[in-house]
């Protein structure tokens, strides 16, 4: 979870040409590969995936094209959506509410903020004219204005840089939306409520 914050946290340093990112995103799936990694299936699994989206976003920077732009964010998708649900089956499932599934349950969140980031980037690339902004949507720079998008969109801010202009990238918005507002209001508040109660016992 800290890797993530900090990531966001430090976004303006470590976005801002393709080795910081490429470093960014190395580091980031290094910590996600850990996160799983007392199941050696999962850290497999995760492993193959995040190294197949690394070596695409690596040849993609090397050697720009639609395929490859489009092979990287796709595995990126599937690696932040399996991160997604791994973590969630650990949060949800039964037993006693920790500390440690209430951060999962966070990390969680983060996750997906990456996940939609992806899913908007994706949805660019097939349609350059699905989001529009204040500045140019550059090749070069999607990754951050997504994930600066995909923050404001889940936390209902609605910030105006960029916005969706096709009506399939707004459905996405609202869908993102909904999601993270189910997933505060139901899933995050039912375990800090539990772990309180446990923790008064």
């Amino acid at each position: 979870m800290l890797s993530l914050i900090a990531m966001l946290l430090l976004y303006h340093f470590v976005w801002v040409d393709p080795t910081s990112t490429l470093t960014t995103f190395f580091v980031m799936m290094v910590f996600g590969v850990h996160a799983v990694s007392s199941s050696r299936l999962q850290a497999v699994i995760a492993s193959v995936i995040g190294a197949v989206a690394f070596t695409l976003l690596l040849l993609a920077f090397a050697h720009p094209s639609f395929t490859l732009s489009w092979g990287a964010t796709a595995f990126f998708i599937a690696y932040f959506g399996y991160m997604v649900v791994i973590v969630l089956i650990y949060v949800v499932r039964g037993g006693k509410v920790t500390r440690d599934k209430i951060f999962g349950a966070i990390s969680v969140y983060f996750l997906i903020v990456y996940l939609w980031a992806f899913v908007y980037r994706f949805c660019f690339i097939l349609d350059p004219l699905s989001f529009t902004g204040n500045k140019p949507l550059a090749a070069g720079a999607l990754h951050v204005d997504f994930i600066f998008y995909s923050f404001g969109t889940i936390t209902t801010l609605g910030f105006n840089d960029i916005k969706a202009v096709s009506d399939f990238a707004r459905s996405l918005s609202m869908l993102e939306t909904v999601t993270g507002n189910f997933y505060i209001a139901v899933l995050i508040s039912r375990l800090v409520s539990a772990y309180s109660s446990a923790a008064e016992v």
